[in-house]
């Protein structure tokens, strides 16, 4: 792949539409050669994120059903969150499992990043595998966080995919690394 075959459009207009302490709403006025100017709106939020696969001590999946009000719906997904200013992903990644779930991991391994909104967000989310995840006090859940623990099993994981049960698609992601990662010995 090589960037410079792409013809990337020029800006000629940005503009903040709407912000708050989450996110800001940009309108930017692009124009690519031969073709008329159009408008392309994006949102930026915290520049990177995390998202924690974990897995018990038993060898269960420790998934999330988690309340997302744009759904209406409780979403399947797996516990996760903001990077802080200066904080390591690794560290956000064990402060994010442990504030929604109250476990913690004997080990956490990287999965892999990825762009998962880039059409709308430049945001990078930072995936990790936590091995050996063990309760250790009750969340610390905030406001807006409608979080129920669900321990699952790899059999229970896959029928809830085939199911199409409404999925997280960051826990989409992480599952599919952690299977090419192969902590998995079977599908």
């Amino acid at each position: 792949m090589n960037p410079k075959e792409f013809k990337i459009p020029s800006i000629d207009k940005s503009e903040i539409v709407y912000k708050n302490r989450l996110m800001t709403i940009k309108k930017d006025t692009l124009r690519l050669e031969n073709h008329p100017p159009y408008d392309y709106y994006s949102v930026s939020t915290f520049p990177a994120s995390v998202v924690v696969l974990p897995i018990t001590r038993e060898g269960l999946f420790l998934l999330t059903e988690e309340y997302r009000h744009p759904t209406r719906q409780v979403i399947i997904g797996c516990p996760g969150g903001y990077i802080d200013e200066n904080e390591d992903p690794m560290e956000a990644a064990s402060r994010e499992l442990f504030e929604e779930t109250g476990y913690k991991a004997d080990s956490l391994h990287s999965l892999g990043s990825a762009y998962p909104y880039a059409g709308v967000s430049g945001q990078k989310v930072y995936y990790f595998c936590a091995l050996g995840v063990y309760y250790a006090a009750p969340p610390l859940l905030e406001a807006a966080e409608i979080i129920r623990v669900r321990p699952a099993s790899l059999e229970t994981v896959n029928q809830l995919i085939d199911d199409q049960i409404p999925l997280d698609a960051n826990f989409c992601t992480a599952f599919f690394l952690l299977k090419r990662k192969k902590f998995l010995e079977s599908s």
